[in-house]
């Protein structure tokens, strides 16, 4: 009998760039094992109108407000989805990184839910979640605790979203599942390449926000490599709109964002990838590590700093380096210098793929996710 999975998602099953493809490598693992019903999650246009007016009024006291997690908000954008009536077609719910739609779902329905973080763990920590006010922070603790009590089992990415759930939202230690995500390239386009420096170091930035993943550090790393003698170029891949100053800097390859979903932007990224040396990302937030899956993937060892959910994407020694948080980019150059020098960074991007194919891809989490589905059904 094929198993009827309810996918509950605000993104189409098929939408490759939602939250930066991983919507996409869920359902595509998923439909390996079940029939996919997606029941659409759809912002209620009473609520933007009242989470606009709480943002105007936040700005007064200069502060932030996650409408979202308000209870005012949490009842606006549960009571007009329609997801209840269409649980009798499943026979089992997945649900995608949004609790609130569960607010006013009571179901017998086993419910799996995803997520990368908790509220309590991004509070001043992630910036939308910066500088909140104080029921604001009250009131979201307490909703994401009710929430996750109705759910039959919880995926998180990382073993720190893991402990907070456990934690920070009292729930049951057996029912929470730490599996990590995998790299959001196919797999046909991951080949096998080998190390190869000639005088000349690559090194890769892959994010969106310049501010956040470290743009800084890594710019005043790979000036310090130059100025010391190791000729070094930083291509910066996600940025839309990178200063003027950075992009013209003599050592600084601009691409630009790139769109998985237009293949000629798609194979750029690919053949950036393939023959970069490193990737160079000192993120000071971040809940997983997909850009870290994909570095791993084509054999580029990982700097970054230990924090959130990067432990488990970044093995010390295995697959490149998380540094103290506290670190300066003069530890950065010190430890690449140190990797390339000694030959280390060649022995990390032969361990590195390793590392993806045993845990870091997405048919290794595919396969814990079914045994989970399997589990929860017999149950049930």
């Amino acid at each position: 009998m094929v198993i009827k999975i309810g996918y509950v998602s605000q993104f189409a099953p098929n939408d490759r760039r939602a939250s930066s493809g991983t919507n996409y490598k869920v359902v595509e693992q998923l439909s390996k094992y079940g029939e996919i019903i997606w029941l659409p999650i759809k912002t209620p246009k009473i609520y933007r109108i009242f989470e606009l007016a709480s943002k105007v009024f936040a700005r007064l006291f200069h502060k932030q407000i996650y409408f979202l997690y308000t209870k005012l908000g949490c009842i606006l954008f549960a009571r007009f989805q329609n997801i209840a009536s269409q649980l009798n077609k499943c026979d089992i719910v997945f649900a995608f990184f949004n609790a609130a739609p569960f607010l006013t779902i009571s179901t017998s329905k086993p419910i799996i839910y995803l997520t990368d973080a908790t509220f309590p763990s991004m509070i001043d920590y992630y910036p939308p979640f910066y500088n909140l006010f104080h029921f604001n922070r009250q009131q979201g603790c307490i909703l994401e605790e009710n929430l996750f009590h109705k759910f039959s089992a919880i995926i998180c990415a990382s073993d720190w979203a893991k402990k907070s759930v456990i934690n920070d939202l009292n729930q049951n230690r057996g029912k929470v599942h730490c599996i990590e995500f995998g790299a959001n390239l196919d797999d046909q386009d991951i080949l096998e390449r080998t190390f190869d420096y000639i005088d000349h170091l690559h090194i890769l930035f892959l994010g969106v926000n310049w501010e956040r993943k470290g743009g800084d550090i890594a710019l005043k790393t790979c000036k310090l490599l130059n100025d010391n003698g190791i000729k070094t170029t930083l291509h910066i891949i996600g940025i839309k709109k990178l200063n003027d100053e950075v992009s013209k800097l003599s050592f600084v390859d601009n691409i630009g964002f790139l769109n998985k979903n237009i293949p000629q932007e798609y194979k750029l990224l690919l053949n950036t990838i393939s023959f970069c040396h490193c990737l160079l990302l000192p993120t000071n937030a971040e809940c997983a590590g997909i850009a870290f899956a994909e570095a791993s993937a084509y054999g580029l060892p990982v700097f970054t700093y230990n924090t959130g959910g990067i432990s488990n994407y970044v093995i010390d020694g295995e697959n490149g380096y998380a540094l103290p948080i506290n670190s300066t980019e003069l530890d950065f150059y010190r430890k690449i210098e140190y990797c390339l020098k000694t030959g280390t960074l060649k022995e990390l991007s032969v361990k590195g793929p390793a590392l993806y194919r045993n845990r870091l891809n997405w048919n290794h989490w595919g396969g814990e996710v079914h045994h989970l589905i399997k589990s929860l059904l017999k149950q049930n």
